[in-house]
């Protein structure tokens, strides 16, 4: 479907333990994020981004529990975020 993308996680596992694959969808789970400012090695600042470690559910249709169940997980996307609120100018 045009303006979807495949989101494809694969957990860190042996293939021979991987449970199998799962379609699934995109988890809505708030956690906390930040950015953290660094120095590399040539004394320049650059920025990294972080977040705590998500919980989930027991849920094996959304991508984070099916994930932590060792199956790969294929989660379309839609693309298009545009607002239908209609603005006045």
């Amino acid at each position: 479907m045009p303006g979807t993308f495949l989101n494809v996680n694969i957990p860190n596992l042996p293939h021979q333990e991987i449970a199998g694959v799962r379609i699934s969808r995109h988890g809505l789970a708030v956690f906390k994020e930040y950015m953290e400012k660094r120095i590399d090695p040539r004394n320049r600042a650059y920025y990294w981004q972080g977040a705590d470690t998500q919980i989930f559910g027991e849920d094996l249709d959304i991508d984070g529990a099916a994930l932590r169940h060792r199956y790969i997980t294929i989660t379309p996307i839609k693309c298009d975020m545009t607002t239908t609120t209609r603005w006045k100018t």
